[in-house]
């Protein structure tokens, strides 16, 4: 019964949006967000120096999403 109530307040949405067309596609967000000058996180120095670099030897990643070929 409750389930029942439940569904008939369901109110449909005025519009609905559409598929992502791609990984990078901001199209919903807004410009003034998009438009923004990214802040990347400043790197202890002190933490970076203890950590062995050699772990990493030979390493690289690149998002494909952020590639064109």
């Amino acid at each position: 019964m409750i389930i029942f109530f439940l569904h008939c307040l369901m109110v449909s949405p005025s519009f609905s949006l559409s598929a992502q067309r791609h990984a990078l596609d901001v199209s919903y967000f807004d410009e003034a967000f998009t438009q923004e000058v990214a802040k990347l996180t400043p790197v202890n120095e002190d933490f970076l120096a203890s950590v062995n670099q050699m772990q990493f030897k030979g390493f690289s990643y690149t998002n494909p999403n952020y590639t064109t070929k």
